[in-house]
Order: C-alpha cells, then structure tokens, then sequence
C-alpha cells in the first residue's frame, strides 16, 4: 500500500485497518500533481497492461518543470 504497510495485512473487507482515508474526514490540505503520462508520451491514453516506469514520472516532472516532494497527493492519469 504505502508507508511501508503490506495491502496484505491492512486492507480487509470492511476496509483499510490504518491509513484509511475516513482519518482524513477533516479534510486534506496538500498540494495535488497529476502526473498526465498518456500526454507525456502525446497519445490519448495507455493501452491496457502499459507499464509507467520511473523514468516516465521522472520525465514527466522535467517536462512540466515541477518536483514531487514529500508529502504531496500523486494522482498518475492513463487516460482509461
């Protein structure tokens, strides 16, 4: 999952037992980067089992001239 917690022994049926996002029912306040690989590689979207690499978000962060640091929310678009 992320943080270093297993998807294997957080999330159950009824939910995620830590980190879920009801903890945040306050409200969210961080900065948001949408990292927009199908128009990084000037196609619509991704076809289906298209794997994103590394260097992708990191090709992307030079293109767009900004820099994912600590603490913000990553929302990866595959345009499907």
């Amino acid at each position: 999952m992320y943080n270093g917690f297993s998807r294997d022994e957080e999330v159950t049926t009824t939910g995620c037992n830590r980190l879920a996002i009801i903890d945040f029912k306050q409200g969210i306040v961080t900065r948001g980067v949408l990292m927009d690989i199908p128009r990084l590689k000037g196609v619509p979207y991704l076809e289906p089992g298209t794997p994103i690499y590394v260097e992708d978000l990191e090709a992307l962060e030079e293109q767009a001239g900004i820099r994912v640091e600590s603490g913000d929310i990553v929302f990866v678009r595959s345009g499907r």
